[in-house]
């Protein structure tokens, strides 16, 4: 048996039981019902019906938002990452998407402290089978919702 380290590289012809070639990045990562059934079609579908280049999209290794506005650390790990260019900075962040196995209903709560923590306008929340959109607003009093 083969020994993988974490964000390995994939050749194209290869396979590994247990694991996935991961769309965006090409790294091999373990084949969780997660990871199979929400987080690869929907990053494939940011970049087919969506239409962004795979230099925009971070998902392996994984994108992190930080737990409180203070922190220099960043902790929270998020699915999949959208940014507005290929800088991939933090600033240049626009989407946020938490991925769950078809059959969690959670994640809401922690989609919306991904957009509180982070420059992201639109988070998204996906199960492989249902789906909401959440859009950060900013008021002219300066609140967001």
């Amino acid at each position: 048996m083969t020994t993988v380290k974490k964000f390995e590289k994939a050749e194209e012809t290869e396979k590994r039981e247990g694991q996935i070639q991961d769309f965006v990045s090409g790294h091999w990562v373990k084949a969780s019902p997660e990871e199979v059934d929400a987080v690869q079609i929907f990053s494939r579908r940011v970049i087919e019906d969506y239409d962004y280049p795979k230099s925009h999209i971070q998902t392996r290794p994984q994108y992190r938002v930080r737990k409180r506005p203070s922190d220099e650390e960043k902790s929270y790990p998020v699915d999949i990452a959208v940014f507005k260019n290929s800088r991939r900075i933090e600033d240049d962040l626009f989407m946020v998407v938490e991925c769950k196995k078809k059959n969690r209903k959670d994640g809401l709560a922690q989609l919306k402290l991904y957009l509180d923590m982070s420059a992201a306008e639109i988070g998204v929340w996906f199960n492989g089978f249902e789906h909401a959109y959440l859009r950060k607003v900013y008021h002219k009093d300066g609140r967001r919702t």
